[in-house]
């Protein structure tokens, strides 16, 4: 990793931190995803799911349908895009002796992930337990994405979960590809080593997670212990929230066809705005997205990291300046 990057990893941890959320752990807290620029030439690209009040997908608004607030102050949305854009995903697959119970049902998600794949999409399949496994490398042949999920050999089995570590070496993974950047990770979101805690921390994840553009998607499993539910921690969704993706609890009994079905719809009829930051500080600025019509809620990532360096790929296809 350049000396750049691991300076402007820092700072979004120390940004994190001053910027709040109320978070249930002591390690810096939390926004979400950004890109890198240049002032006048990179804009910043801004993933935004807007639900009306029937919980479905509002489609069919214009830029000045938006208002986009950097710390506090309101942004001319400069570019403007609503054709679905090429997904580069990392599905990741929590292997450890929790979810032995229902593996079964956590291989069907992935399954149905897979086969929601558009032309253009590049996806790979990870997992994990006491380390974090990648055999799968991104590829747009659902054919072998599949066969690779079918063989249980494949997955890193294991009673440790190193959750946190898993995130961050999948945020590395898909945060080297091109496009829309996406990792969908079906897990309890429970964290257990030996030692009852990881190195690697929930903040630390949203940071590499800001600073590659990577939204989370977490798909929360209830387990079952001695015959008794168990409901996934929260702090997975949390996570999800602040980089911009969403986060869903699952049991056992739900219709995941339904729920894998919604995922993929979602992704495809995001808005993309983006806007050019008016100081590039090196700080990670909060980053607030509404919709200026009644009854209609945004949801975007939280907060970018304002630095000057080369952008890591180009604007997303159809994210073109927006003419008078």
């Amino acid at each position: 990793m350049s000396r750049p990057r691991r300076a402007a990893e820092r700072l979004v941890l120390v940004g994190l931190t001053l910027l709040g959320g109320g978070w249930a752990f002591s390690s810096p807290q939390a926004p979400q995803q950004a890109p890198t620029f240049r002032a006048g030439v990179r804009t910043v690209p801004v993933y935004v799911t807007v639900s009306d009040g029937a919980g479905g997908f509002a489609v069919n608004l214009t830029a000045d349908a938006f208002e986009v607030k950097d710390n506090g102050t309101v942004q001319a949305i400069t570019q403007f895009a609503t054709t679905s854009q090429p997904l580069s995903s990392l599905v990741l697959l929590d292997g450890s002796a929790s979810m032995w119970p229902i593996l079964n049902s956590v291989l069907t998600g992935a399954n149905n992930f897979i086969l929601r794949m558009l032309p253009g999409d590049r996806t790979a399949v990870a997992s994990f337990a006491d380390r974090f496994q990648m055999r799968q490398p991104f590829t747009g042949d659902r054919d072998a994405l599949l066969a690779h999920v079918a063989d249980q050999f494949n997955l890193r089995l294991g009673v440790e979960t190193r959750l946190w570590e898993a995130l961050a070496e999948a945020t590395l993974a898909v945060g080297r590809e091109e496009g829309r950047r996406v990792i969908v990770i079906l897990s309890d979101g429970k964290n257990w080593t030996p030692e009852r805690q990881s190195a690697t921390r929930p903040a630390e994840v949203i940071g590499l997670a800001i600073g590659r553009d990577v939204m989370i998607y977490g798909i929360a499993m209830w387990t079952h212990w001695d015959g008794r539910p168990e409901a996934p921690a929260r702090l997975l969704a949390q996570v999800a929230e602040e980089t911009g993706g969403g986060a869903i609890e699952l049991r056992e009994t739900d219709d995941l066809n339904a729920t894998f079905t919604r995922i993929a719809q979602e992704l495809r009829q995001q808005y993309v705005l983006g806007f050019t930051p008016a100081v590039l500080d090196g700080k990670v600025h909060r980053l607030e997205v509404r919709v200026k019509r009644p009854g209609m809620r945004a949801r975007a990532r939280r907060s970018y990291l304002a630095a000057d360096a080369p952008p890591k790929a180009p604007l997303p296809d159809g994210l073109r300046p927006r003419t008078p």
